[in-house]
């Protein structure tokens, strides 16, 4: 008999990281911001990404876009959280 292994999807911080993120959750002016660090927040503490996605940010969205938002995170920082402004018209670079 086969013992199925689960593979739980985690985000790691150190206590330095956890407090910048909720001081940014709590007092960035930009709202999509301080929904990005507060979505990064409920990961870390152990909430899986279908249910922050659903459940922990301003509005529904999908898995995918809290994938993104980590890989943000964890290859730009704080400024990979605010670079990536969300909607508006499509630039087209010349």
């Amino acid at each position: 008999m086969l013992s199925k292994l689960t593979y739980r999807w985690q985000v790691s911080l150190s206590d330095e990281q956890r407090h910048e993120l909720q001081q940014g959750r709590d007092h960035h002016p930009k709202p999509y911001v301080r929904e990005r660090r507060a979505a990064i927040l409920l990961l870390a503490d152990g909430r899986s990404p279908h249910w922050v996605a659903v459940h922990g940010v301003l509005k529904p969205r999908k898995p995918d876009t809290l994938y993104r938002w980590v890989n943000w995170y964890q290859s730009q920082g704080l400024v990979g959280l605010q670079a990536h402004q969300q909607g508006g018209p499509v630039r087209r670079h010349l």
